[in-house]
């Protein structure tokens, strides 16, 4: 069975496309809001003018790595929530952005206690929550903090999807399937460029004999374990990516760390307080108590052989 490589080991003997990854999440999770910090600091403006100079990065830093990471996981929500509607990516990029914004706020008062005995002589600082958007002033500074995060949110998460070509929300770029052909009178206009699949993504990160077709994916940490119906894999991506570029596929999570393509569910087997479903390709699944009435849903809307 194959084992994770850690350290040093991982940048050994990962592809290039998995360092590419790597280097993409890092650049976004980590390296934006760090460079935000650093600019805003450098400006020394805003909500930071109240604490000392010499402390402004480090303000900055305690607020926008939080904000950023609960504007992720807030746009996340919202887009499982409304997957079923499929809206626009941009439009739950800025639901994402609002709703992130307002819940960060609740750190803001833990941040500025923590600043107070560096406050400028003289200087209090500006009350974020509770929120008071009864107050005219209040709400017109929501509406600038709002529109302010909603653009560079928008713009980090795009361009990151069709700049760097790093998935987001179950998004890809698209891509260039056909070169253009020449004619005598010159090349030829470049054909639509299709939307590539998600699942796409995920395939190429798996060994060619291995095929196409998922069966299943497990949950190790940092890696994903996928299984198909001619073995298995350990690739370096988070769970939740893997489940979301997947989204074409009919399957169902059985398990905070299982999910299966429903269409290789054999049986579904339940042994007093424990139960799991059997895939066609042998493969036994673990079903949480959680998860059994999906999995139940997803037997029974399963289309006949």
């Amino acid at each position: 069975m194959a084992k994770a490589t850690t350290g040093a080991g991982f940048f050994r003997y990962a592809t290039p496309f998995e360092r590419r990854q790597l280097a993409c999440w890092a650049a976004f999770y980590l390296g934006i809001p760090v460079a935000f910090a650093l600019y805003a600091g450098a400006a020394g403006g805003g909500s930071a003018t109240f604490v000392a100079k010499r402390y402004y990065f480090f303000y900055f830093l305690l607020a926008s790595l939080p904000a950023w990471w609960i504007l992720d996981i807030s746009t996340r929500v919202i887009n499982r929530a409304l997957k079923p509607w499929g809206p626009p990516l941009v439009l739950v990029l800025i639901l994402g952005a609002v709703v992130g914004m307002n819940i960060q706020g609740m750190w803001a008062p833990f941040r500025q206690s923590l600043f107070e005995p560096y406050l400028v002589e003289g200087s209090s600082s500006y009350s974020v929550f509770p929120w008071r958007y009864s107050d005219p002033d209040y709400l017109i500074e929501a509406l600038i903090a709002w529109t302010t995060a909603s653009v560079m949110w928008v713009a980090a998460n795009l361009f990151f999807i069709h700049g760097l070509h790093y998935p987001r929300f179950g998004h890809v770029a698209k891509i260039r399937t056909d070169k253009p052909t020449e004619t005598s009178g010159g090349p030829s206009p470049a054909e639509p460029i299709p939307a590539r699949p998600a699942l796409s993504i995920l395939l190429e990160k798996l060994p060619a004999h291995l095929g196409t077709n998922v069966v299943a994916l497990k949950a190790e940490e940092h890696y994903t374990r996928v299984y198909t119906d001619k073995g298995e894999k350990l690739i370096l991506m988070r769970f939740s990516d893997a489940i979301e570029l997947l989204a074409a596929v009919r399957g169902v999570q059985t398990h905070r760390s299982y999910w299966v393509n429903a269409d290789y569910i054999s049986d579904f087997v339940r042994e007093g307080r424990t139960s799991h479903v059997h895939l066609t390709t042998g493969i036994d699944v673990p079903v949480s108590r959680s998860y059994r009435v999906k999995v139940r849903e997803a037997l029974h809307t399963r289309p006949a052989a």
